[in-house]
């Protein structure tokens, strides 16, 4: 039973913790990620692949300048870490871009990320937000 409770309360620490990852993405809080993201991280994505925290976070700052907003729909968890499916919501506010992202975690702390989403949608949604943002 003790056994039990215990996998229960890693599971939910590690679901508020990939939600809070998710979220600050989301809302730009680039302060937070020290708290939640090893320094070698491992982030593979459908266009980008990363190995440090420094260089994650350098690939959100850029994406900052086209993403409004994240918007989670699901999040499965586990005591080994998370699943979060949400909608990456670029500046038009017009065009969702549907993501999943399947965070490991060890002691706290997110290991590695593996992002899959649509690449030519959000790419051509992002060069349609970036027209919009920087009219010739």
């Amino acid at each position: 039973m003790e056994n039990l409770i215990a996998s229960n309360q890693l599971t939910e620490k590690n679901k508020t913790l990939a939600t809070t990852y998710i979220n600050a993405v989301g809302q730009k809080k680039s302060g937070l990620f020290p708290e939640l993201l090893r320094d070698d991280v491992e982030f593979k994505g459908t266009i980008m692949t990363f190995h440090t925290a420094a260089d994650l976070i350098g690939a959100f700052k850029q994406l900052g300048t086209v993403l409004l907003r994240n918007e989670i729909k699901k999040v499965f968890a586990d005591e080994n870490g998370a699943c979060i499916i949400y909608d990456l919501i670029l500046a038009d506010d017009l065009n969702a871009v549907p993501c999943m992202e399947w965070i490991k975690i060890k002691k706290g702390k997110i290991t590695s990320i593996q992002l899959v989403f649509d690449s030519k949608l959000f790419l051509s949604v992002r060069g349609e937000v970036m027209n919009r943002l920087n009219p010739k």
